[in-house]
């Protein structure tokens, strides 16, 4: 499943497992390549994840220039953290009455 690849991504980036630099390049790269079959699979999420993810990626910066219209990685972290918490209520699987 994409909604679950994509979101072991996020998990491994917030638990300190994926670089942030790197994070922050294959994560919209992922999510381009799959975001078609995200679609069918989650559309929701892949509206939650279009909207807000790739913004957040191209903000951070990994030289920590002290830029206000960049992301340090405390920034980043939160910031896609939020994004994570939003995800996650999409991700449930509803029961259907049987």
């Amino acid at each position: 499943m994409i909604t679950n690849k994509l979101l072991m991504m996020i998990a491994r980036f917030l638990y300190g497992e994926y670089d942030a630099n790197d994070f922050s390049y294959d994560f919209p790269d992922e999510l381009i390549a799959t975001y078609a079959e995200l679609q069918i699979e989650n559309n929701e999420l892949a509206i939650l994840l279009n909207d807000e993810m790739p913004d957040i990626c191209a903000f951070f910066d990994p030289y920590d220039t002290g830029d206000p219209d960049t992301l340090d990685e405390k920034a980043f972290k939160e910031k896609v953290l939020a994004v994570y918490m939003k995800a996650l209520p999409l991700t449930a699987v509803s029961k259907r009455a049987v």
